[in-house]
């Protein structure tokens, strides 16, 4: 029995433990993310209903928001994925992790920011406020590197 654990203890001290940071953040990214995710296919999907009850057909011009549609997915999902590493004890999720939040984080407040120039609205602070929680989430991810393999 004494070999037994001596093979469990060498496996343990091989594999580095992923800190309690680390997988509450990814826990709450997993929830934040999924969230947004569900809410673009669900408008994404009204938005092809509406589109449908007015003009019968898909025409060419919705293409580009078909194109749209799939990048955001593919953006969430290797944001996803890049918390998933990290919950993992991966080093390498951080960087898909903060490709796919700088991008999110980008097209929010380009999409806020350049319509209101010159104003200020609700939109806009808050588009300046999930800005910052989203950095705020890579810089506390970035400060558990050290810890992940």
């Amino acid at each position: 029995m004494s070999v037994r654990n001596e093979v469990l203890e060498e496996k343990e001290r091989g594999k580095k433990h992923v800190p309690g940071l680390v997988s509450v953040m990814a826990i709450l990214n997993y929830l934040i993310l999924g969230i947004i995710l569900i809410g673009a296919v669900i408008n994404f999907t009204l938005m092809i209903i509406q589109y449908l009850s007015i003009t019968a057909t898909i025409a060419s011009g919705f293409t580009g928001a078909i194109i749209s549609f799939l990048v955001v997915i593919g953006i969430l999902v290797m944001s996803i994925y890049g918390a998933a590493l990290m919950h993992k004890g991966r080093k390498k999720g951080f960087v898909f992790y903060t490709i796919g939040v700088g991008l999110i984080t980008f097209f929010i407040l380009w999409l806020t920011v350049m319509p209101a120039y010159g104003t200020i609205s609700s939109e806009l602070i808050s588009s300046f406020v999930i800005a910052g929680i989203a950095f705020l989430f890579i810089i506390i991810f970035a400060t558990q590197l050290k810890h992940l393999n």
